[in-house]
C-alpha cells in the first residue's frame, strides 16, 4: 500500500504529485485550455464584478481578490449602502499583508460569526490551500486579531460558538482526536485561552467513523424561558452516505435519534 501518500511532505508523495500533474498537463493544457483559463482569470479579477455581501450586524462584508491582492481583502460597507464595486468599501483585514507578517501562506476559507457578539468571528485559515485549518478570532469592529483570543492548532477542524467565550471545537489535533480517516472524531467545549487538549469532551465518534460534528443551541435563539436548557446535538458520518444524529436528553445522557441514516440535518431555532 502507498501509505506514504498520506504524508504531504514525503519526497515520494511530492514526486507522485509531480508525475501525475505532468500527465494531466500533457492531456489538458491545449491552446484552447490556456485561452479559457485566461478568460476566466480576467473575469474573476474584474473590479466591476457582481458583489454578493454577507450581513453581520450593521455592516455588509465582502471578500475581494485582485491582481494586487491575490490572497484577498476582507472589506465592509454600511448595510444601508448599495454594495457596488465603486462604493467606499473599508478594508478590515488585508490577508496578503497578514501572510507577509506571518511568513506563511494562509488562504481565507470563511468566517464563523458569534451570535452573542456579531463583531467577533472565527476566521477560517487554510494552510496553503489544504484541508488543514486554523481558527483565528478576529474583531471586525477593531479591525484586528483578538489578543488572547481563539487561535487553534492547524488541523482538520470546524467549530461553532456556544457562548460569548467558548466554542464547540472538533479538531483532529492528535491521534486520539481523529478518526482513521484523519477527520475530527472528538468534540470539545473550548474556552478562550484554553489548550484544546485540555478542553472537556462534549462528544466522541468511533475511530472507524469518518467524522463527527455538532453544536449547542442556546435557548435565547428561540426566545426560550429561563428554565429551558440548551439543545446539544451531534452528527456522525459513518460512511460517505450514512450518518446518525445524537442529542443529549434532560438527564445528560446522549441518545441516538431514530432516523434514517441517509439524511442531512440542519438546526433552525429549537428544531432539527
Amino acid at each position: 500500500m502507498d501509505l506514504y501518500l498520506e504524508t504531504d511532505d514525503d519526497a515520494r508523495t511530492l514526486a507522485f504529485i509531480a508525475e501525475q500533474n505532468a500527465i494531466s498537463a500533457d492531456a489538458l493544457e491545449t491552446p484552447q485550455f490556456e485561452a479559457d483559463r485566461d478568460t476566466l482569470k480576467a473575469m474573476f479579477e474584474r473590479e466591476d464584478r457582481l458583489i454578493v455581501p454577507a450581513r453581520r450586524g450593521r455592516w455588509q462584508f465582502d471578500f475581494h481578490r485582485t491582481k494586487d491582492n491575490p490572497l484577498g481583502l476582507w472589506r465592509r460597507l454600511p448595510a444601508t449602502e448599495e454594495p457596488r464595486h465603486d462604493a467606499a468599501w473599508e478594508t478590515i483585514f488585508d490577508f496578503d499583508a497578514f501572510c507577509v507578517t506571518e511568513g506563511k501562506r494562509w488562504i481565507y476559507s470563511g468566517a464563523v460569526t458569534s451570535p452573542y457578539e456579531p463583531t467577533r468571528v472565527l476566521v477560517i485559515l487554510s494552510d496553503g490551500g489544504s484541508d488543514q485549518m486554523r481558527l483565528l478570532e478576529f474583531d471586525t469592529e477593531a479591525k484586528a486579531v483578538v489578543e488572547g483570543g481563539f487561535d487553534t492548532p492547524v488541523a482538520r477542524a470546524h467549530a461553532s460558538w456556544i457562548g460569548p467565550d467558548e466554542i464547540a471545537y472538533f479538531g483532529s489535533i492528535d491521534e486520539n482526536s481523529a478518526t482513521r480517516s484523519g477527520w475530527p472524531r472528538v468534540g470539545r467545549r473550548l474556552k478562550r485561552g484554553m489548550d484544546p487538549k485540555d478542553a472537556p469532551i462534549l462528544f466522541e465518534a468511533g475511530p472507524d467513523d469518518v467524522q463527527a460534528t455538532g453544536g449547542i443551541i442556546d435557548p435565547l435563539f428561540w426566545n426560550g424561558g429561563p428554565d429551558e436548557k440548551p439543545i446539544e446535538f451531534f452528527t456522525v458520518i459513518h460512511e460517505i452516505d450514512r450518518m446518525s444524529v445524537h442529542v443529549r436528553d434532560g438527564q445528560g445522557a446522549l441518545r441516538r435519534l431514530d432516523l434514517p441514516d441517509r439524511i442531512d440535518v440542519t438546526a433552525n431555532h429549537r428544531h432539527l
